[in-house]
């Protein structure tokens, strides 16, 4: 089906659909904020659909809208808005670099730093938010309804300046 090609109709189109979505019985939306600089407005959707009111009174525990935070200093790095409540970890993660993978300069892939790289972005943060909800709810820890809140009532600043970070609930005693 080819929607018509006017710009208020396909948004209107895309918020019914994901309304749609939403009323599904087990479904929790997370996304990320977005990469760009934090003085940049978010704007795209879905997220932007956090800044409505009414969307939020009825869709507040099931869509969640995620900032990438410093995993250092627990600072903001990304995107944010007023409407957020949770951001997430960001940046220091270390990934593979398949570039490096069978050509490493001492024949060993895997010896030494040179073939990780420092990756980043919000892409990271949505992720760990969705896994710590899915623990939760296959722990039964929290359910579906009241799971969203949970995770923001656990969030906290890591520093006075910064936004509220995600926190598993598990302590350091209880790692090991």
């Amino acid at each position: 089906m080819d929607l018509p090609n006017d710009k208020g109709f396909k948004m209107k189109f895309l918020k019914e659909l994901l309304q749609r979505v939403l009323e599904l019985r087990n479904v929790i939306i997370v996304m990320a904020s977005g990469n760009e600089s934090p003085n940049i407005d978010i704007r795209r959707i879905p997220q932007v659909y956090a800044s409505d009111k009414n969307f939020m009174k009825r869709y507040s525990s099931r869509f969640v809208v995620v900032g990438g935070s410093d995993p250092v200093d627990g600072l903001n790095l990304y995107q944010k808005a007023p409407f957020m409540k949770v951001w997430a970890p960001a940046t220091c993660r270390v990934a593979f670099d398949s570039m490096y993978f069978g050509n490493s300069p001492s024949g060993n892939p895997f010896k030494g730093n040179s073939h990780y790289k420092i990756r980043g972005g919000t892409s990271y943060a949505a992720p760990a938010v969705s896994g710590t909800i899915a623990m939760w709810l296959s722990a039964g820890v929290y359910n579906i309804n009241n799971v969203v809140e949970g995770m923001y009532r656990l969030a906290y600043k890591r520093n006075g300046r910064g936004p509220p970070v995600l926190y598993n609930g598990i302590t350091e005693l209880q790692r090991y």
